[in-house]
């Protein structure tokens, strides 16, 4: 003889989770223009990165003495310094996309930390007197400016559970 089970319900399953883009709700279009305006500057700071990689180098450093007495070409020098030079412009053009795709994402994190990186770029790219990059950091800082008007306020709210919550009742 065997006993009947005792009748409870038995415990739910957890809900699937709900895709990150779902639960956002549909993006706002200042949050596409926003992605279009830092992917331009990212280009325009790209363009001038290129530029000016492919500048020929006028001025040796004042320790030029000290790389001949290492045996260092001033011609090595040179080289070297463009390719650093372009090196530089890929990884803020990546920078620049990375943040890009995240706001688009509608990562909050990736708002505040682009415009802070923008609020960075603009005072060096100042005091390099560079007009290149204070039009792509301006560019940037305008379209990381878009995404502080309140119709975007609720696609950059945090997530407050990742599922679909009614385990308690």
């Amino acid at each position: 003889f065997i006993p009947d089970p005792p009748a409870t319900r038995p415990p739910q399953a957890l809900p699937a989770r709900i895709p990150y883009g779902e639960w956002k709700g549909p993006r706002p279009r200042a949050v596409g223009l926003a992605f279009a305006m830092i992917v331009v500057a990212g280009l325009i700071s790209l363009s001038g990165g290129i530029a000016a990689s492919r500048n020929p180098v006028t001025e040796l450093p004042a320790n030029a003495a000290e790389f001949q007495r290492l045996g260092v070409d001033a011609g090595e020098y040179a080289a070297a310094l463009q390719v650093a030079t372009m090196a530089a412009a890929l990884v803020v053009f990546g920078i620049y996309l990375l943040i890009a795709v995240l706001v688009r994402e509608g990562r909050n994190w990736a708002r505040i930390g682009g415009s802070v990186l923008a609020a960075a770029a603009l005072t060096v790219a100042v005091a390099a007197d560079s007009s290149v990059q204070v039009t792509a950091a301006l560019v940037a800082a305008a379209g990381l400016g878009l995404l502080y008007r309140s119709d975007c306020r609720r696609y950059f709210r945090p997530r407050r559970s990742q599922y679909l919550s009614s385990q308690d009742s």
